[in-house]
């Protein structure tokens, strides 16, 4: 920080402190402490002075530098919210004779100091914004529903009514500084700032990024703070309200402005509820409770959740559980329940490829026991897999296949609450991982995992299991018995890759595919935030 800078850092620090900074000064400082971590260490010595003065004159000098605790000091400073209507202002004016005493002072506060100095910086750039009239606070980015007063690409004003979101809306805003909130219906809220939110009821998900730090979230009896951020807040209309920070941290502080609070750092990987006496209790964290990312297109809401391919089977949307003992059959090729299909099985000289088209995320359906390379996908992918002899039974289920119960290491997972895909020998099945990158934004595909084996019956299967990806084996268990215990899978996912295919071949036994049935426990894709 050259010296110029220096001199109009502080010139406009002063004029900020004494709310005669203009809205072009305002933003001038902004972009200086933005830009230069020196000028934000200075400007934080500059608050330690005004604010230390400001107590000594109230208290006498003498008694004003006893300990403080941080998250008081982080109290008082939040709950001095500017609105235009009060017309309050800070007064920190500094007295010469004070001055001195406090520099005399100031190694004795030091340590309060360093902690605190942040959290003013923070609070005090947001209350000490000059005051205005309309103005956009935040942009509309995504909305899944008809919301009234709303409108993709449109703009949230700060004098704007609170928005209502209904049990099927959801909203995404982009603040004037780039924090990301998602509001899940039913949920009452508006933007009273560049940099706050007011939340009535609902559920709101904030990533807010380094220039934006300091966002706030509002309710009747509690106000959140990033330090850093991404957290999740509901204001529920019981009275029983909760908070988790899934990375970075946040104060907390409960109660209304003028009675008794409570307050905290929360830190990451924490979660709390404030209670109807604004009481802050520990709580259970629970990483998909808030919606972090939606989709306008599709209407989905990603919590965090891994995407499941036994939820398709399921006719399930791949983030929510699909419905038990469901089966993509060998007939038609569409979904039915185990109560409605027969024994099926399937012959067809030595090849089979199937397009399904009624479920978005599956590519096709196809068989390994070809005369020559096996078709794998609509776009021509094509492998040569050992030659095999079986047929073909029912097609993939993600439960119990007729009478015949998925079982593993013992555990039947139809008694389980877990899912699986299971498949009989000389099947394949192609996933579509673009139709997923599509209908879930703002994620990508890192990963497939699972837990495979050969399901654990009075029948001696062998088979070998396959993963392949767009068209090239990535992971192969040969010779796998029924009385083998299962092999967890994990398998790395490029962004360019597109096509996940699984198959199964008999092994090359006697026994053709009598016992060959593969178990897949928790077949996931592993979804992170781009």
């Amino acid at each position: 920080m050259n010296n110029e800078i220096y001199k109009e850092l502080r010139a406009l620090t002063v004029k900020t402190l004494e709310q005669n900074a203009s809205e072009r000064e305002f933003r001038r400082l902004e972009q200086i402490l933005k830009d230069d971590p020196a000028a934000q260490e200075h400007y934080a010595e500059l608050l330690k002075v005004n604010i230390a003065l400001e107590d000594a004159e109230s208290k006498g000098v003498e008694n004003s530098f006893d300990p403080v605790p941080p998250a008081e000091s982080e109290r008082t400073a939040v709950f001095h919210r500017k609105t235009s209507k009060t017309g309050r202002k800070f007064d920190f004016s500094i007295s010469e004779s004070k001055k001195t005493e406090f520099l005399r002072r100031l190694h004795l506060t030091a340590a309060w100091f360093a902690a605190g100095a942040a959290v003013f910086l923070l609070i005090l750039l947001i209350n000490s914004r000059p005051g205005e009239n309309s103005y956009q606070a935040a942009s509309v980015e995504k909305l899944i529903g008809d919301v009234q007063g709303l409108e993709e690409g449109g703009k949230l004003l700060n004098t704007d009514s609170p928005v209502k979101l209904s049990d099927s809306q959801a909203a995404q805003l982009i603040s004037a500084y780039g924090a990301k909130v998602v509001i899940e219906g039913p949920a009452e809220f508006s933007m009273s700032d560049l940099e706050q939110l007011e939340l009535t009821s609902g559920r709101v998900f904030c990533r807010v990024p380094k220039n934006a730090l300091g966002f706030r979230v509002n309710s009747e009896k509690l106000r959140v703070t990033d330090l850093g951020t991404q957290f999740g807040v509901e204001i529920s209309t019981n009275g029983k309200n909760h908070l988790q920070v899934y990375k970075g941290r946040a104060s907390l502080i409960s109660g209304r402005e003028g009675s008794s609070v409570e307050s905290r750092i929360v830190e990451d990987g924490i979660a709390v509820n404030v209670t109807r006496n604004c009481r802050i209790e520990n709580a259970e964290f629970s990483g998909h409770r808030f919606a972090r990312e939606l989709s306008s297109s599709s209407g989905l809401l990603w919590r965090g959740q891994n995407f499941s391919l036994a939820s398709v089977i399921g006719g399930g949307n791949g983030l929510n559980a699909g419905r038990k003992d469901m089966a993509l059959t060998l007939t038609d090729w569409k979904l039915e329940h185990n109560s409605e299909y027969r024994h099926l099985q399937y012959w067809d000289g030595f090849s089979m490829w199937n397009r399904v088209d009624q479920i978005p995320y599956i590519d096709s359906v196809f068989s390994t026991r070809s005369s020559g390379a096996s078709s794998l996908s609509t776009t021509g992918l094509k492998y040569d897999f050992p030659p095999s002899r079986g047929d073909m039974f029912v097609g993939f289920s993600n439960g119990v296949v007729n009478r015949r119960k998925p079982v593993l290491d013992g555990i039947d997972y139809s008694k389980v609450d877990q899912e699986i895909l299971t498949f009989c020998a000389n099947l394949g099945i192609t996933f579509d991982m673009n139709q997923i990158r599509q209908r879930i934004e703002g994620v990508e595909i890192t990963e497939f995992k699972t837990r495979v084996g050969i399901n654990d019956t009075d029948i001696k299967g062998l088979a070998d299991i396959w993963v392949l990806i767009d068209g090239r084996p990535v992971k192969r268990i040969t010779g796998m018995k029924y009385s083998d215990p299962s092999v967890v899978i994990s398998v790395p996912v490029k962004p360019s890759s597109r096509f996940l295919s699984l198959a199964l071949s008999d092994g090359g036994d006697d026994n053709a595919n009598g016992g060959d049935w593969a178990v897949f426990v928790s077949p996931e894709l592993v979804l992170t935030e781009k």
